[in-house]
C-alpha cells in the first residue's frame, strides 16, 4: 500500500459470519428424541433437551445428583469448571426413575455398557453418529 509494507494489514481480517442456530419446535422434538430407538439413549437424550445439560455433563451425571423431591439437578464440574444446579421435571424425573430401575447401577445415571463407570463424551458421539441416519423427524 503506497509504496510500503505493513505487517500487520496481513493480520487484520474479518471476521467469519455466524449463522444462528435451527431452532425446533416442541412438536419437532418431541418427534426427534421418540425416534430413537435404544431407551439408554433416548432418556440422555430427553434429559439434555429439557435440563439444558451439555453431553458430558450428562454422562457424568451420578445417583447423588438428583433431587427428585427438589425438582433440581446437580450438575458437577460443567462449563468453566463450575458446579451448579438445573431444574427436573416430574415426568423427566419418572423417565429418569424408570431407567434407573432396569440397570440399577449403584453409583452412575447412565453407566458405560459392561463397565460400571459413566458413559464417555465419544461414546455419546459415537451414538450420535450411528444414529444420525434414524434421527430424521419424521413428517
Amino acid at each position: 500500500m503506497l509504496g510500503r509494507e505493513y505487517a500487520s494489514l496481513d493480520q487484520i481480517k474479518a471476521r467469519d459470519r455466524e449463522t444462528l442456530p435451527t431452532v425446533l419446535t416442541p412438536d419437532e422434538v418431541a418427534r426427534v428424541i421418540s425416534a430413537v430407538p435404544l431407551l439408554r439413549y433416548r432418556v440422555p437424550l430427553l434429559l439434555i433437551y429439557a435440563s439444558g445439560l451439555r453431553v458430558r455433563e450428562c454422562i457424568h451425571l451420578t445417583i447423588d445428583d438428583i433431587d427428585g423431591p427438589g425438582s433440581r439437578l446437580f450438575v458437577r464440574d460443567g462449563k468453566g469448571g463450575k458446579d451448579r444446579y438445573t431444574i427436573l421435571g416430574t415426568p423427566v424425573y419418572r423417565e429418569l426413575r424408570s431407567y434407573w430401575n432396569r440397570h440399577k447401577n449403584p453409583k452412575w445415571l447412565f453407566p458405560a455398557v459392561g463397565r460400571g463407570r459413566g458413559d464417555s463424551a465419544g461414546a455419546a458421539y459415537r451414538m450420535h453418529r450411528a444414529d444420525e441416519p434414524m434421527l430424521t423427524v419424521p413428517p
